[in-house]
């Protein structure tokens, strides 16, 4: 089977996708509702291709906003990438931000001392670190940009599996107390808690 990337014709080979020069192909993707809000909920979605066992999706502790949570699915898609023992990576996602990061702002920060011009901590510091150190461990990375649904098949099933992760914050609470919130337009079975594992509060109706 023959899938079009952004930039290259990938092909399927025992059940992962490579490209022309041997480039695994991961695609990366996070979720965020309620961005730049106390009641932000991430997810992230990982994805090497249709039903791998590789594939994750799962919401996502600490920070909670859209850029940490593409940061974590590029993490998280390379440490599964390293455990496939592959030796090349391209990290296709749909974040600017990320891939300026890796590409243009790290070197500069790092020199800087994890600061910005501001004298204010990089924010995801530790997770930048420990990307920035796992991709050291290949033997080459390309990242791409993929346009947000643009219709690119990787990047579509990234993004419901970010979705997916979401969705679990509110299955999981709910098996643990059975209570409803509002969520969006909707009700969702879910009760938050301000010092549990997300670390997520109460939507408001």
């Amino acid at each position: 089977m023959e899938v079009q990337g952004q930039e290259s014709t990938i092909f399927e080979n025992c059940k992962l996708l490579y490209d022309k020069d041997g480039y695994l192909q991961v695609f990366t993707d996070g979720a965020c509702s309620f961005n730049g809000t106390e009641r932000a909920w991430t997810g992230v979605g990982v994805y090497f291709n249709e039903l791998h066992p590789c594939n994750i999706s799962m919401p996502v502790e600490g920070n909670q906003t859209c850029n940490a949570a593409e940061l974590r699915s590029a993490l998280l898609g390379a440490q599964q990438a390293l455990k496939m023992g592959a030796k090349k990576l391209t990290i296709n996602t749909d974040s600017k931000p990320l891939i300026n990061s890796f590409q243009q702002w790290i070197p500069t920060w790092i020199d800087r001392g994890w600061v910005n011009t501001r004298g204010k901590p990089i924010k995801n510091k530790e997770d930048l670190i420990h990307l920035h150190k796992l991709l050291g461990c290949f033997e080459s990375v390309k990242w791409n940009y993929v346009p947000s649904h643009g219709g690119t098949p990787g990047n579509e099933s990234a993004d419901k599996l970010a979705k997916d992760g979401i969705q679990r914050i509110s299955e999981e609470q709910h098996l643990a107390s059975g209570s409803e919130v509002a969520y969006n337009d909707g009700k969702v079975n879910t009760s938050l808690i301000t010092h549990g594992r997300y670390n997520l509060r109460p939507r408001k109706k």
